[in-house]
């Protein structure tokens, strides 16, 4: 029934995956370590066979990853496994758990699809060239690793000894495939000696071959460069010492080993000796049986230390440890077969003496670890209806698990899917599963998917919730191993509720004298309230109904059905029954009572009800207290307003309500105890009772209280309202001056004339008592205040130079400042500051940019004023001097000038707006003019009405044959040398102006 794609994905290529296995129900991927977290490792799709075309096509099948800590399925394409977690095969075990690790990294788990189908997923992470090979070992020189041997002089030749072995985490190809010496020009490439590689099961073993003769006193040492090269043509180098040792007699022999008559005694005897152990060694224990060597030379001679050979892989040091002494080989590391740890170790041991110099032997020996039937099997329990993460349990001791079936579904529904697996191998990963007794459940095996076994748990029988809402079974596995070991998992299956019971109402848990009875098939209930309810949303009355079904099944909700006729509901009822008035009942508004229905109503799908009818009969009584139209009113009223007694100002109306009727619904209304300046009438007007200063208080809040007045003055209801009174504020204060004075105390501030344009003189600082743009501030400089030389800017109020100062403007100058309001009626405030400009200089300290005020600024400028101030004087009186003299030039050059004209316009004079001009000449001599010397236009006439003739003429104009003319606007004269002056025609009034 399962058929799968099984793609191959290569990191970096965009070709389509290729489909490397067509095994049933078994994904298999192939990727590259080291790929970035998030990356595609392939897509998963379902072949369908004809067979398998009625359970329908697989188009929005999504599928669930078992274990999710390596891989997982991208939340956005359901069909396509990606990357959770860094992959790297050459330190995380973890991530190879099946065996096979280091030459094949696998990675397995179980995919279950949403239409019930189970792939077996296995991710094969394949190995990167991303290490170089070295030699771990603590003696470095200049960056290479430093090796050392010795070798006797007179070693025959041929002679092979074994050197370290070089480490590289890659596996394969990637790993070191050969050694090779590297001549160097600098050292004797002549060395006897030569390296040779050789293939191994665990590996590249390489040995020096020594090809010349030795003599110690000619060359006591030799030093070659050796290299070691994995698959991708990376190298490690090291250096290679060889130290030329004299001869010692006898050699250590290993017990173990028998020596042929046809073997040398320089041949390294390597019989192999096989220790077989089990994989659940404790740590520290030592092995059974390990190889001991003897010597025949006595004392130190004859004293052997026991090592690993240098050639050892560093996985054997890691596991194990050799005792130097007696040559008893130990557990160094858990040696756990099931998760992938090695099950055959191959190494050298080398027994050495103290001679000198010292002899060794060297024996080959193999380790096998066994099996031991040290794992229970494995129960993962995947719900069909998922809750919770799927369980998985590895031990003897009984875990539970917690499944759901709908009620009431068909027999032989699907309610979990089980995996079982025993990381032993043989029998002891063999196992057997029950499920307890129980009549309603079967588990039926599916199929085996490698070492893992599948089950299905499927229901025999329809369940009825309400009658047992959970089923308990206990499912066992135990493996065929001696003795056996049992993992228990308990199963729970809960009844998921459907909704098949409709609610019922339990009239025995009425509040009120209630008189069911039957009607219709339906309940019914009644009660009679001597009066009517009270408060607003005061309980009347309680229902209750029950439905035997659970969670939202059994989760009610109330309804009143209420009829046409009755007009509007005043009831609401809660999702507790409780039926409460909405509003105050009026028994003389409506005498004959309520009379409703109650649906009881539960959220299954679809939802099942119940109904039940309700009367209600009510006597008035004053239960209703007013009711404000508003929880808190807020008011504005303007400040300064006059207080009239006979005619107060209203700030507003406050307004509450009464449901009863007569006596019960008149309301006053009554101020709580306050000395705020307001009162209420008895029919809510608020008003006040003097004028309101903003500025002392800016808001008020008041509690009003609202009575009914029922004739029995103890039955008096009340209630209250908050009143939030804002008062406006009106542009009634002047701004005031906060600088000046300065920090002086005066209104003066000290001027350099060399500072510079836009130099900060000083800043103005004003405040105003009102608010907003009643209190918003601008500065303005008096129109009295010399022109061009400062500046005042209207929001910061800082004063800046504008131009320039010169000597001659050195003295006080007076600046008279305004600040003004932005009211609509704005507020002006005056302040004169003096400047007083010097001739000295400028004050600005070196090293600091900007300007400062000069109340700011340091002594040095003051005490520069205080030195320069005869010099401040003279020059005042030199600009003086030359001042008086510059008017004394100007009255001569006036007296001196002729043909100083003047025109004199007369006002209108006719319906026709004429205009009557007269010309004023002034001369030495010369007869005055009565009469018009000039042709006018028809509404104008123009006269010479003081003395010279000495007028010249021009060519005349449209309107004059005068020297002097005008536009036909009126608004410009222009003289006889083309001087252009303002008309004071373009004024009704009688005017006066000079042309010269």
């Amino acid at each position: 029934m399962f058929s799968c794609l099984l793609l191959l994905l290569t990191v970096g290529i965009t070709e389509l995956p290729e489909r490397i296995s067509t095994t049933p129900a078994i994904v298999t991927f192939v990727i590259d370590e080291n790929i970035p977290v998030g990356s595609e490792v392939g897509k998963i799709s379902l072949d369908i066979s004809p067979a398998d075309q009625r359970d329908g096509p697989t188009a929005g099948t999504t599928f669930t990853l078992q274990d999710t800590s390596y891989f997982d399925f991208d939340p956005h394409q359901p069909n396509t496994l990606i990357v959770k977690s860094p992959l790297d095969r050459d330190t995380d075990r973890k991530l190879c758990s099946e065996g096979g690790w280091p030459e094949v990294c696998s990675w397995s788990g179980v995919i279950f699809s949403s239409d019930g189908r189970l792939l077996s997923l296995r991710i094969v992470v394949r190995d990167v060239n991303d290490n170089t090979p070295s030699w771990l070992t603590s003696q470095q020189h200049d960056g290479l690793a430093q090796l050392q041997i010795s070798v006797t002089e007179n070693c025959p030749l041929g002679t092979a000894i074994d050197l370290p072995l070089a480490s590289d985490p890659d596996v394969g190809s990637n790993s070191v495939v050969n050694y090779e010496r590297v001549i160097q020009e600098a050292v004797d490439h002549r060395a006897p000696f030569d390296i040779i590689s050789t293939k191994e099961p665990n590996g590249v073993r390489y040995k020096l071959v020594v090809r010349g003769k030795l003599d110690r006193e000619t060359t006591p040492l030799y030093r070659l460069m050796i290299a070691a090269v994995d698959g991708g043509g990376n190298r490690g180098l090291a250096q290679l010492t060889i130290l030329i040792a004299d001869e010692n007699d006898n050699r250590p022999v290993f017990t173990h080993m028998k020596k042929e008559e046809s073997q040398s005694d320089l041949d390294e005897q390597q019989t192999e000796f096989t220790i077989t152990i089990d994989e659940d060694l404790p740590v520290g224990s030592r092995l059974p049986r390990y190889p001991v060597a003897t010597d025949a030379d006595e004392g130190d001679f004859g004293r052997i230390t026991y090592s690993f050979a240098i050639s050892v892989a560093e996985v054997v040091k890691r596991d194990f440890r050799i005792d130097e002494v007696t040559g008893a080989i130990f557990v160094r590391a858990p040696l756990d077969y099931d998760t992938g740890g090695l099950t055959h170790y191959q190494f050298v041991v080398v027994a050495q003496d103290h001679g000198i110099p010292p002899l060794t032997a060297s024996s080959k020996v193999i380790i096998e670890v066994q099996d031991r039937n040290d794992n229970a099997p494995i129960i993962t329990v995947t719900p069909t209806i998922t809750t919770t993460a799927p369980s998985s349990k590895s031990n003897e001791k009984l875990e539970k698990t917690s499944l759901q079936l709908l009620e009431n579904a068909p027999s032989g529904s699907l309610i979990a899917t089980i995996t079982v697996h025993d990381p032993d191998s043989g029998e002891n990963g063999k196992f057997t599963c029950q499920l307890g007794k129980v009549d309603s459940l079967r588990l039926e095996f599916l199929k085996n998917l490698g070492k893992l076994s599948v089950y299905q748990l499927y229901s025999t029988l329809p369940l009825d919730r309400e009658s047992n809402p959970e089923v308990r079974v206990t499912l066992r596995c135990r493996d065929h191993g001696v003795p056996g070991r049992v993992s228990t998992e308990l199963l729970m299956v809960n009844i998921s509720d459907v909704n098949d019971n409709a609610p019922m109402f339990m009239n025995h848990r009425y509040s009120f004298q209630a008189n069911p009875v039957p009607r219709d098939g339906r309940c019914s209930m009644s009660w009679l309230l001597d009066v009517e309810g009270n408060d607003q949303d005061e309980l009347i009355g309680l229902v209750t109904a029950v439905d035997a079904d659970s969670g939202v099944n059994a989760e009610l909700s109330y309804s009143i059905i209420w009829p046409n006729n009755q007009g509007l509901n005043p009831f609401t009822i809660n999702a507790r029954g409780e039926i409460r008035a909405r509003m105050t009942l009026d028994r003389e508004s409506r005498p004959e009572g309520f009379q409703f229905t109650v649906l009881a109503k539960d959220n299954g799908v679809p939802n099942l009800s119940a109904l039940a009818k309700v009367e209600v009969a009510l006597i008035d009584v004053n239960d209703c207290s007013p009711t404000f139209t508003q929880g808190v009113y807020h008011f504005t009223v303007e400040e300064e307003i006059p207080f009239n007694l006979s005619n107060a100002y209203v700030i507003g109306l406050v307004k509450a309500t009464d449901c009863d009727i007569g006596n019960n619904a008149q309301i006053f209304y009554q101020l709580e105890a306050t000395d705020a300046p307001f009162q209420i009438s008895s029919d809510g007007y608020l008003s006040t009772t003097r004028p309101i200063d903003r500025e002392q208080s800016s808001s008020f809040v008041i509690t009003i209280q609202a009575t009914d007045s029922p004739q029995i003055t103890e039955r008096r209801l009340s209630s209250f309202a908050e009143v939030q009174i804002t008062v406006v504020d009106i542009n009634d204060n002047d701004p005031i001056f906060l600088r000046p004075p300065f920090e002086n105390g005066t209104h003066q501030v000290a001027l350099s004339i060399y500072e510079d344009i836009n130099y900060k003189v000083v800043k103005i600082e004003a405040i105003d008592k009102d608010i907003e743009r009643n209190g918003e501030i601008r500065f303005k400089l008096a129109n009295d205040v010399p022109r061009g030389m400062f500046a005042l800017n209207p929001e910061s109020g800082e004063l800046t130079l504008k131009r320039k100062l010169t000597v001659e403007e050195a003295g006080i100058i007076p600046l008279r400042i305004l600040a003004i309001d932005n009211g609509l009626k704005p507020r002006t405030a005056t302040t004169t500051i003096e400047i007083l400009a010097a001739d000295v200089p400028a004050t600005k300290p070196t090293g600091i940019s900007g300007n400062l005020d000069y109340s700011e600024q340091p002594n040095t400028f003051l005490g520069n004023l205080r030195v320069n101030a005869n010099k401040f004087i003279i020059v005042c009186i030199v600009v003086i001097t030359l001042i008086i003299c510059l008017i004394l030039a100007a009255v001569i050059c006036v007296v001196s000038r002729r043909g100083c004209a003047a025109w004199t316009g007369a006002p209108n004079t006719s319906a026709r707006n004429q205009k009557q001009i007269h010309l004023v000449s002034h001369s030495n001599g010369g007869l005055p003019l009565t009469e018009p010397v000039f042709s006018t236009a028809p509404d104008m006439e123009a006269f010479i009405t003081k003395e010279t003739p000495s007028i010249g003429y021009s060519e005349p104009s449209k309107y004059f044959s005068n020297a002097y003319h005008f536009h036909d606007q009126w608004d410009t004269a222009i003289s006889q040398d083309g001087r252009i002056c303002d008309n004071p025609l373009a004024n009704p009034n009688t005017s006066e102006f000079y042309a010269e």
